[in-house]
């Protein structure tokens, strides 16, 4: 990257200790930390400007000349509100005379949508400006166009560079068409092949069935699983004992859709001295990928499903927060949870049927359903599964925040 060409514009309110140093020489930030946002005539010296949505409103103040940014980039665009995008809009807007801008909105649709808090706003807020379009001509699916939206219009990226093919397979089915192509470098995504923590030694996969005990504390709406957490950091311990490959803590991720689990694993993990990990949400994970990801889904109680769809907790009946979960892996991932409860939504059911034909699977008993959809006289496709495709296919991409925020602070019992 030459300096001078690119810069990185931070908002005032961007701590020192959240930037990387070598970034310092190319933002706006100098190296005690202080912000400045510098004349029009000097960021009129850069060819790429990067910042968030909300710091290019210092863009639109400014003012620069008629045409001067003719692209216009926005990445994770399916997380952002329509408003958020608006500030960006408005620093690239067209005026009499001059070319339109190219406007570029990147994202996965089927992925975590916009963070909305407000219930009064969420119906048309949680629908992020990429979800809205899709739905609309020209932009709509079109089985007629030989990738089935308007090539001049929508450009779907198939190639996946992050994850060992065994873990994108069951996302690739449910998700994406089966369209995705494994194309990530297989000595990196093949580090686990073999591991002694593998039930089957050429799949990276581990799932673990447990029936623990999902409770929650006094005073707490969130949910809190121990045997799941004690089990997760037991596994995490023999992964940081390995010296082939070797694994450090900075490499590993843990994914939980309670608030009060992140807590419990945290507590855990500081008990042993173990540092570096990230622990936390889909929500949180979204956009990232880590090595290794474990996964504790917390879960143990069919009576508690009706608190979770009503308010949108958990990983079963919310397809984007499964997704996002399982696809942050790159070379290993490992899921404890009940199988009981997990084959009941039918994302997970197929996820749980995977680890199961394919061996991967290890603790307690399965549910019938899926022995018995996954018997040697079944079907080929486990029993539901191409009802769960169809049904996703079929599915507006439209969703509300509901649909994607946990909102476990509204749950009361």
């Amino acid at each position: 990257m030459v300096q001078g060409s690119v810069h990185r514009l931070y908002a005032g309110s961007r701590q020192r200790r959240e930037v990387d140093d070598e970034l310092i020489p190319f933002s706006n930030m100098d190296k005690r930390g202080y912000v400045s946002f510098g004349s029009r005539r000097e960021l009129m010296r850069y060819k790429v400007i990067i910042c968030t949505l909300i710091t290019a409103g210092r863009l639109a103040q400014a003012m620069f000349p008629d045409g001067h940014f003719t692209h216009l980039i926005i990445d994770e665009v399916s997380q952002a509100t329509e408003p958020d995008i608006v500030v960006a809009l408005n620093a690239v807007r067209k005026r009499k005379g001059y070319r339109e801008p190219h406007v570029i909105l990147a994202g996965d649709p089927r992925q975590l949508g916009p963070v909305v808090f407000s219930p009064l706003a969420e119906t048309n807020l949680g629908t992020s400006l990429l979800e809205r379009l899709m739905a609309r001509p020209p932009y709509l699916r079109d089985v007629d166009q030989p990738e089935h939206y308007n090539p001049s219009y929508i450009v779907k990226l198939k190639k996946n560079f992050r994850s060992h093919p065994a873990l994108l397979e069951t996302p690739n089915k449910l998700f994406y068409d089966s369209e995705l192509e494994a194309c990530a470098d297989r000595r990196e995504v093949d580090a686990f092949i073999g591991h002694p923590i593998l039930k089957n030694p050429e799949i990276p996969l581990v799932f673990h069935g447990i029936q623990g005990k999902n409770e929650k504390a006094k005073g707490s709406p969130s949910y809190f699983n121990f045997e799941e957490a004690n089990l997760i950091v037991k596994k995490l311990k023999q992964l940081l004992r390995s010296k082939n490959p070797r694994v450090h803590p900075e490499d590993i991720g843990i994914i939980t859709p309670y608030r009060g689990q992140v807590r419990t694993i945290s507590k855990i993990l500081d008990k042993h001295s173990i540092s570096g990990i990230t622990v936390g949400t889909s929500e949180q994970f979204q956009g990232q990928e880590k090595e290794v990801i474990l996964i504790s889904t917390v879960r143990s109680t069919a009576g508690l499903l009706k608190v979770d769809r009503r308010f949108n907790l958990g990983f079963l009946r919310n397809p984007k927060r499964f997704n996002v979960a399982i696809t942050r892996a790159r070379a290993l991932m490992i899921v404890v949870g009940c199988p009981q409860i997990l084959a009941t939504d039918p994302n997970w059911h197929a996820l749980v049927s995977f680890a199961y034909t394919r061996g991967c699977y290890e603790g307690c008993e399965l549910p019938p359903e899926v022995l018995e959809a996954n018997a040697p006289n079944a079907p080929s496709e486990p029993r539901g599964l191409e009802e769960v495709v169809t049904g996703l296919r079929k599915m507006s991409i439209n969703s509300t925040a509901k649909e994607d925020v946990a909102s476990e602070e509204s749950v009361t019992e």
